[in-house]
């Protein structure tokens, strides 16, 4: 089976409203987030590296964290704020067509 490179992941409009929207890609196997802050768009995963658990936007900060042991992520750079840890969280590219936000496989 073919993965896809690229995929639509919602409207920009509907990104806006809602700040932050997340969809698991099985292709990719990996929960990807859109995030809307700032006028700035971020695509990232957000499956905690430490344990697999999901990641939610902490309100007012630019940052994510698990939902399992509270660990916090830098939204932008996926680097783990609460430990010194290997690995971050990977950025995934995108652009914005036609309204719609299309993501790609790094």
């Amino acid at each position: 089976m073919d993965v896809p490179t690229k995929i639509i992941f919602c409207s920009i409009e509907e990104l806006k409203q809602k700040r932050m929207i997340t969809q698991w890609i099985d292709e990719w196997r990996d929960e990807v987030s859109a995030v809307h802050l700032d006028d700035n768009l971020i695509v990232l995963s957000t499956v905690c590296p430490h344990f697999g658990g999901s990641l939610s936007f902490v309100s007012g900060a630019r940052k994510l964290r698990c939902k399992w042991h509270g660990w916090d992520f830098d939204l932008d750079t996926g680097q783990c704020q609460t430990f010194k840890i290997p690995g971050c969280l990977k950025h995934y590219p995108f652009k914005e067509i036609n309204g719609e936000l299309e993501v790609s496989l790094p």
